[in-house]
């Protein structure tokens, strides 16, 4: 028995030989002052935290007014009305940069029962921070699985 290999049977394809890929072109912003990653990231946790801290009635929301732009305070301050018996924990957190000053976040939250705390449930927060005149404000937050 002999055995050979197969003629080529198909024609060669003429994009094959193009370049098909090609490297899209660098943000304009991406490069600035505000690319701080390290810096956003550690701000967005704090924030985090001291919003987990007024959920929980340890900390006054009047505290953080400055931070908080009107719409924030005042969906906070609608959330904060009656004492949490619930406990908040901070688990994870992303940033995003979509624009100079602006950065997105999203976390995931461990909440549970202050008597029970083996009776935890994750829910998932987003939010908006922007920068104006140097300094970060929350312009958007949302508590999702309430």
């Amino acid at each position: 028995m002999r055995v050979t290999a197969l003629p080529p049977y198909e024609p060669p394809i003429a994009e094959y030989l193009e370049e098909r890929w090609a490297t899209p072109p660098a943000n304009q912003w991406s490069q600035g002052p505000l690319r701080d990653d390290r810096t956003t990231r550690e701000l967005s946790w704090r924030m985090l935290l001291l919003l987990m801290e007024c959920l929980e009635g340890k900390r006054p929301l009047t505290q953080l007014h400055t931070i908080l732009t009107p719409p924030v305070y005042e969906a906070m301050l609608t959330r904060t009305r009656t004492p949490s018996r619930l406990a908040h924990r901070l688990m994870s957190l992303r940033t995003c940069h979509v624009a100079p000053g602006v950065v997105e976040i999203c976390a995931s939250v461990r909440v549970s029962p202050r008597t029970y705390p083996d009776a935890w449930r994750l829910r998932a927060v987003a939010g908006r921070l922007a920068q104006t005149n140097g300094t970060w404000r929350c312009t958007a937050l949302r508590l999702v699985g309430s």
